[in-house]
């Protein structure tokens, strides 16, 4: 599914990549976890990972391999009821550099977790307020992210706060209110 959604960037776009699930690193290398993802305690948690999970790097590479014109990743995981045992587990994602023209951004800070529901009993508290602000016209994704993050830490007492990282150099709007007439 990477593979085809990557060959279809064209160096003109605004290639956007979202994820809600559950991530986790191992060693040096983040990990997207399906869901039907059932650790299988009997092997290696390197090996499971390698044969079942999808690795963040791999995606981030087939996407920058296309040179798109600007670049965001969302990923909503670092879950903490993800089953996993072994030595190089850690808690949530490892930062990540982010290439010319990129965003990458996370629902909490590098090493944490987030937390699984909101009020609303749909989503986390990160996409909650990453819906509210995303599609204000004329609103800089960068400054609604700083928005989501103020509201993430007040609503989550300081426990949750969404992370990024970014090399953008201008200024990127989902929804603008220009009129062509």
């Amino acid at each position: 599914m990477i593979d085809t959604f990557a060959e279809d960037i064209q160096r003109a776009d605004l290639t956007f990549f979202y994820f809600s699930g559950h991530g986790k690193q191992y060693g040096n290398e983040n990990y997207l976890l399906p869901s039907d993802y059932d650790y299988d305690y009997s092997t290696r948690e390197s090996t499971y990972l390698v044969d079942k999970a999808i690795s963040v790097q791999y995606i981030m590479k087939k996407i920058y391999d296309k040179y798109s014109r600007v670049t965001i990743f969302i990923f909503d995981c670092c879950r903490k009821n993800v089953r996993t045992k072994g030595d190089g587990n850690q808690q949530g994602l490892s930062p990540m550099h982010a290439p010319p023209e990129t965003l990458i951004t996370y629902a909490c800070a590098p090493g944490a977790v987030a937390i699984d529901e909101s009020r609303n009993g749909r989503n986390g508290y990160f996409v909650e307020y990453l819906l509210k602000h995303i599609a204000t016209p004329n609103n800089d994704i960068e400054d609604v992210l700083k928005i989501v993050a103020r509201e993430v830490k007040l609503q989550t007492a300081g426990f949750q706060l969404p992370y990024r990282t970014s090399s953008l150099t201008e200024k990127v709007c989902f929804v603008t209110s220009n009129v062509q007439g």
